[in-house]
């Protein structure tokens, strides 16, 4: 059976002793940066059908905290412009777009 190819890197290096720290976070390091690349392009896949899927910024807002705290942070804050939550249809820019 042939291995994935994100668990390649994960081979002890030449010349570290085996039962030691160095060699076990030698081999480590590789393979937990291969599975974290291997699923950060599923993670944002994920993140772009979860957030932003309503016109609502502060239900906009709640999605982006809910969705980063579990895989990204421990904690997560959102900081809105108190013009921004204030937001009418009446503020839209009427002008002429481009040059």
């Amino acid at each position: 059976m042939r291995e994935p190819s994100w668990l390649r890197g994960a081979r002890r290096p030449a010349g570290a002793f085996v039962s030691g720290r160095r060699a076990s976070k030698a081999a480590l390091l590789p393979l937990t940066d291969a599975v974290h690349t291997h699923r950060r392009p599923a993670w944002l896949n994920e993140a772009g059908m979860h957030i932003g899927t309503t016109l609502d910024l502060r239900r906009t807002a709640e999605e982006l905290a809910a969705f980063t705290v579990p895989e990204l942070a421990y904690g997560c804050a959102v900081d809105l412009l108190e013009s921004v939550l204030r937001f009418q249809e009446d503020d839209r820019f009427e002008g002429e777009l481009g040059a």
